[in-house]
């Protein structure tokens, strides 16, 4: 798997899907990757957690209330060829990306449908 250069969560819906931008090194156009809702909002809250917290790291329970986030971290992985890190028996998560590499399109995503990532951008 090449390394990603740039990683532009969009959150323009495509089908029953919303569009991430991945962009690796030594490419110039990014390729569009369809996630479903709850990796959607998995990958924005790994990426705030990233940008805006020391460290990078954000707690399952960050996440997500439910029993599941461990299931649904692992099907991010398969969609999206970005490493998540994962700190074992602490229950925390990071993006393994230099935050200067993460964008948003910030329109699209304050009138995102889900409140819990709308929340994030107002």
């Amino acid at each position: 798997m090449p390394a990603i250069r740039r990683l532009f969560i969009d959150g323009e819906r495509w089908r029953e899907r919303f569009i991430v931008l991945v962009t690796y090194m030594g490419s110039v156009n990014p390729e569009r990757v369809p996630l479903r809702g709850v990796e959607f909002r998995y990958l924005v809250k790994l990426a705030m957690a990233r940008i805006c917290t020391r460290g990078g790291w954000i707690s399952m329970w960050e996440l997500d209330d439910g029993p599941n986030q461990h299931r649904y971290i692992y099907l991010l992985r398969k969609a999206l060829p970005v490493k998540i890190e994962t700190r074992y028996g602490t229950g925390r998560y990071r993006l393994r990306l230099p935050a200067r590499h993460i964008g948003f399109n910030d329109t699209t995503l304050r009138e995102f449908e889900d409140h819990r990532v709308q929340e994030m951008f107002v």
